[in-house]
């Protein structure tokens, strides 16, 4: 072998024994393709789906403010930080 080289295969790739080309069902010729109809649009329907996803909205928001906006991080009033400087002075000391 030389050095660096690539050794070449003894046998190159068998040429590929198909030569027709693939059927991927077509329609016969005497058979047409379906005739679909397209879809009838439903008033009704999207005014139900409206009226659905605005309660799901109006229900997280409910959510969001009986749960999580109440519960927002405040300073502490400055009585309560008074005694607490009071409390850490007086352990610092001890």
């Amino acid at each position: 072998m030389a050095k660096g080289g690539r050794v070449k295969p003894a046998d190159p790739k068998p040429p590929s024994k198909r030569n027709e080309p693939i059927d991927y069902g077509r329609q016969p010729r005497d058979k047409p393709a379906p005739v679909v109809d397209p879809l009838t649009p439903r008033p009704r329907l999207f005014v139900a789906l409206v009226i659905v996803f605005a309660a799901w909205m109006a229900f997280l928001v409910f959510l969001y403010f009986k749960t999580i906006h109440p519960h927002r991080s405040t300073a502490p009033k400055s009585e309560v930080a008074l005694v607490a400087a009071r409390r850490s002075a007086a352990q610092s000391i001890s």
